[in-house]
């Protein structure tokens, strides 16, 4: 009995896999098949357009992918490679303490003279 379970893993073949022959999708369509932001699945799908395994149309307002026919496709399918996910975020970046700090000293002196004068003479 075969395993009928959609996978949501986003290689190469189960893009490709997903995308009936010559029906047009969007990059929101495809997005929307795997479960994930559109931002997400773009560029893999770009890759997939250099790769000559899908065709790009372009219209007024959206990028068109179309999984071509076989006669169509003259290259070889391409194996999966362990897909490497880098990240790039980083701590958040300190102030900017360069320059002159204006009031700074005043401030400090007004704050000593009020805690004086709060404080309790023995």
């Amino acid at each position: 009995m075969a395993n009928n379970q959609v996978s949501y893993e986003l290689t190469r073949t189960n893009i490709i896999a997903r995308m009936n022959r010559g029906t047009k999708y969007t990059a929101y369509q495809l997005a929307a098949k795997f479960k994930v932001p559109t931002d997400f699945i773009r560029p893999r799908v770009l890759e997939l357009v250099e790769e000559g395994a899908l065709v790009l149309e372009r219209t007024p307002r959206n990028l068109i992918f179309i999984r071509p026919a076989d006669s169509q496709q003259a290259q070889a399918p391409v194996p999966d490679e362990p897909e490497m996910f880098l990240s790039v975020a980083a701590p958040p970046a300190p102030p900017d303490m360069v320059g002159v700090l204006t009031g700074y000293a005043r401030e400090l002196t007004s704050r000593a003279e009020l805690a004086l004068l709060e404080r309790k003479k023995r």
